[in-house]
């Protein structure tokens, strides 16, 4: 079953159709490569070892991050883009206030971001 299904995703059209890659992969965010490789990875494991091995561990891997690291990151990224709204909306009601915070708060957000995921590569 495993080795069926390793050949059915590498025989896929999905992957011979660059534009229909090129969607998917915009749409859902999602890195093709990585995904087939792990797959490529887990070819002898159980359908649910490689599920969870895709979903929750393949790409923190990828960053040299465990899941938890990950989650806590994002979820710092999560919460700083939750604050930038916030002050989004109250500027929006009142433009005397915030006039700067929210954009400084996404900039600071993403410079982090930038700066986890190149530290993480080396």
């Amino acid at each position: 079953m495993n080795r069926k299904f390793v050949q059915f995703v590498e025989d896929t059209d999905i992957y011979k159709d660059e534009t229909l890659q090129k969607n998917i992969e915009h749409f859902l965010d999602i890195d093709i490569k990585l995904f087939r490789d792990g797959i490529v990875k887990k070819t002898n494991d159980s359908l649910l070892d490689k599920t969870l091995y895709l979903v929750f561990e393949n790409h923190p891997n990828s960053l040299d991050m465990t899941y938890g690291e990950h989650m806590r990151v994002s979820l710092y990224f999560a919460f700083n883009s939750l604050m930038a709204f916030f002050i989004f909306l109250v500027h929006a009601f009142i433009p005397i206030l915030f006039n700067h915070k929210g954009t400084e708060l996404l900039e600071y957000t993403i410079e982090l971001s930038k700066t986890a995921n190149l530290n993480k590569k080396k």
